[in-house]
């Protein structure tokens, strides 16, 4: 950082790339070059992931022992050297190397080493900035000017007390800078003004905050704290000096619907950030009518508790459900989030509470019995262990409604061999505590589930012929075969396997039993190819012998042919972050 500074202070973090107009917007593409650092920190700090820098190596995620905790220690170090000035960690370093040179050393020598160099005390540098993962987050308060001089008080939102730079500031030049130690609350302090328009903490990020949004104030006008609206196309990094939007055209399809063009509208940075909005608007050229959808989320951090994060949302969506219906979906929630101490372990366990509220338009086309409108109560635990070689996962689910209420449980196991073979396993359960109902909709489906609460993005989901009836979720039953009975509305058992046969093509097998009332329980199974293309994303699934017998044989094969694809982007970055966070 130190090099770039004397030798490329103008340089950016892309290059040449940030001289071309095209990119001129993006806060991204036209960072300082030394100001990628510390995002690098702040990334794993908004995921609540980052860990102490006085960590053994062998507790440390994959990016933090990479890339983050490397950056923040460099940044550390600066940190320090600032505030004591005169290049003290600097010289001292060297010294220490020299005086060190022949013998084995730890952190504590090199403590002992710097506090000689200087009378300030800097235990809160080992003690917190080094030893713990405590956030660091100032902001001002109670800020009043004269003409000559400027007062404020500083709230600390974290309650971890380090020294802070304080930075005067006039047309983007640095008329005064000065280093605080806010110990006590409510304390005033005061300088000289020196024609500062605007005061800022921590102004060239010197020290690694966890929030630098709420950092200055404005020294003149009307609106102290407003900060102009940019708008940001596609995403971007977080600008503490504008409130962004991000904007980016998008196109939905459904049968229904058709092509959906629109716009979206959000706020999701790379960082992470404690509120967030997405806003889609669409507008359905089939049905030639505004559709689309929208959800706003919280999240509350806990940095030492395994409940590490809460997220409360609401989320709507309206689209159509059959060619001449369309559905609203209203769906308030809270998740709750549970790890480990040992971050490295990839277990998650996630609690789910949520009450979805569908209404349905009337259609002459999709007809069922069922109520148009109805309300169901979801409560769901999940238990998670993702490794390179094995997965294992165990869901458990309540819901409950006026018409009905059931309780099921999902277990998938993965196993990756040496040999590249993989054996896939699945074991689904699930029962009616009560069903009032005299439909199949809100039963336990063997292949193609119904749906009830709008979770899945189904090309077509009141479809019973075309290629859109074709397509295939693993959920509840997990068949791939057409079978009869297909519903359940008593209770259901299946399970589902798969194994490698060459590279991505898999023999898959499913056996069950399925229970409707005043009907003995039936035996049915099926059989098969996998082309396992891209797991969950692009899959298909070819019947060959079944609870109707040899399905290769009979007619109209290729209406029996099933398929996995996935449209959604969002979901394949999963696929490149999966084994760094």
């Amino acid at each position: 950082m130190k090099y770039i500074d004397e030798y490329y202070p103008e340089c950016k973090m892309t290059g040449r790339i940030s001289t071309f107009k095209l990119f001129k917007g993006f806060h991204l593409l036209n960072l300082d070059f030394n100001e990628q650092y510390s995002y690098f920190y702040l990334l794993m700090a908004r995921k609540n992931l980052d860990q102490p820098l006085g960590a053994p190596k062998n507790t440390l995620i994959k990016f933090n022992e990479q890339i983050a905790s490397k950056y923040r220690a460099g940044l550390s170090l600066i940190y320090l050297d600032n505030y004591l000035g005169n290049n003290i960690v600097s010289n001292s370093i060297q010294e220490f190397n020299v005086l060190n040179s022949q013998k084995t050393c730890g952190a504590n020598d090199f403590e002992t080493f710097i506090k000689s160099k200087t009378t300030k005390d800097i235990d809160w540098f080992f003690e917190t900035i080094i030893d713990s993962r405590e956030i660091i987050d100032y902001k001002f308060s109670n800020v009043t000017k004269t003409k000559d001089t400027v007062s404020f008080s500083m709230k600390n939102r974290t309650n971890t007390v380090v020294p802070i730079p304080i930075y005067g500031i006039k047309n983007d030049t640095i008329v005064f800078k000065k280093w605080i130690n806010p110990q006590k609350k409510d304390s005033i302090y005061s300088f000289e003004r020196n024609q500062a328009s605007k005061i800022i903490i921590n102004y060239k990020n010197e020290v690694p905050e966890f929030n630098l949004r709420n950092n200055w104030k404005k020294l003149e006008g009307l609106f102290p704290n407003n900060r102009p609206i940019k708008f940001a196309f596609v995403k971007d990094l977080e600008n503490p000096n504008f409130n962004q939007i991000i904007y980016a055209p998008i196109m939905t399809y459904n049968v229904y619907d058709g092509l959906s063009p629109g716009m979206r509208f959000h706020n999701k940075a790379i960082l992470n950030r404690p509120f967030v909005y997405d806003i889609n608007p669409t507008y359905s050229i089939k049905s030639e009518s505004l559709t689309g959808s929208a959800i706003f989320i919280f999240n509350q951090n806990f940095r030492d508790k395994n409940l590490f994060q809460i997220r409360y949302s609401i989320s709507g969506n309206y689209f159509h459900y059959a060619p001449d219906a369309a559905y609203l979906k209203i769906n308030p929630m809270v998740l709750m989030q549970i790890r480990n101490d040992d971050f490295r372990d990839n277990r998650k366990q996630l609690v789910l509470f949520r009450q979805v509220i569908i209404n349905r338009e009337q259609s002459e086309i999709v007809v069922d019995s069922s109520l148009q409108d109805y309300s169901v109560f979801n409560a769901r635990y999940i238990n998670s262990r993702t490794e390179l070689s094995n997965h294992i996962s165990f869901v458990g689910d309540i819901q409950f409604s006026g018409e009905f209420g059931k309780i099921s449980t999902e277990t998938q196991y993965r196993k990756l061999f040496e040999d590249n073979r993989q054996l896939n396993l699945r074991l689904f359960a699930g029962a009616f505590t009560y069903n009032n109902s005299n439909s199949d909709f809100y039963s336990f489906a063997l292949d193609r589930p119904t749906d009830y609460l709008f979770d899945y993005a189904y090309l077509g989901r009141s479809s019973g012929s075309g290629i859109v009836s074709q397509e295939f979720i693993l959920a509840e039953g997990g068949f791939k075969s057409k079978l009869t009975p297909a519903y359940a509305n008593q209770w259901i058992t299946t399970i589902n396997g798969s194994f490698s046969i060459w590279n991505w093509i898999e023999a898959y097998g499913d056996i069950g039993f399925v229970k409707n009332t005043n009907l003995k329980e039936q035996f049915l199974f099926d059989s098969g190819i996998r082309l396992n293309l891209l797991t969950d994303y692009f899959e298909l699934f070819f019947p060959i012998y079944s609870s109707k017998g040899w399905e290769i044989s009979q007619p109209n094969y290729n209406e029996k042919i099933r398929f996995v694809v996935t449209l959604n982007p969002d979901k394949f970055i999963q696929l490149f972050t999966r084994k760094w966070f």
